[in-house]
């Protein structure tokens, strides 16, 4: 027969187990949050920086962007292309809910952006998008990214629009 010490140590063991459960039961009600990076291609024919100045308060808002960090770049190897760079923490799941959130919000009467759904992209973040955001790009980026800075400084663009 076993021991009285195996089966307090089965008991031990069988209540550890009912703790890990619990605790697991407790995080199913709870959402996890994802690091995402997300590209917006704007409309190079269209733009309006004013109206995308004003799209970033009303982003910066947003109950369900838990924080973010963005930079707006213009410039790239065929000439003008307005875009923003953003690495987006949510709580939202599925890459097609946070591009109908973003269509929905820059197409709307106030802002207007024409962007189409297929000109905003979502990936799981990884660690390369935070060099990218902080313009750690490859050689032949590093002039673009000297030219977005000029440009973001003579049109009163911050280097970073964020939220943490």
């Amino acid at each position: 027969f076993p021991s009285h010490d195996m089966y307090g140590q089965d008991l031990l063991h069988y209540n550890h187990l009912i703790e890990v459960n619990k605790s697991l039961m407790e995080g199913l009600g709870t959402q996890q949050k994802v690091k995402y990076f997300v590209t917006i291609g704007f409309n190079h024919q269209t733009f309006s920086l004013d109206l995308f100045k004003s799209w970033m308060k009303v982003f910066d808002k947003y109950s369900w962007v838990i924080s973010y960090i963005g930079k707006f770049e213009l410039f790239r190897e065929n000439g003008e292309h307005p875009h923003i760079h953003i690495i987006l923490e949510t709580d939202l799941r599925h890459k097609g809910k946070i591009i109908d959130k973003l269509h929905t919000s820059l197409t709307s009467r106030k802002h207007n952006l024409i962007v189409g759904k297929n000109n905003i992209d979502v990936k799981i973040c990884e660690d390369r998008h935070y060099k990218y955001i902080q313009g750690i790009k490859t050689d032949n980026k590093v002039k673009y990214t000297l030219l977005d800075e000029v440009y973001r400084q003579d049109n009163d663009i911050p280097e970073f629009y964020e939220r943490k």
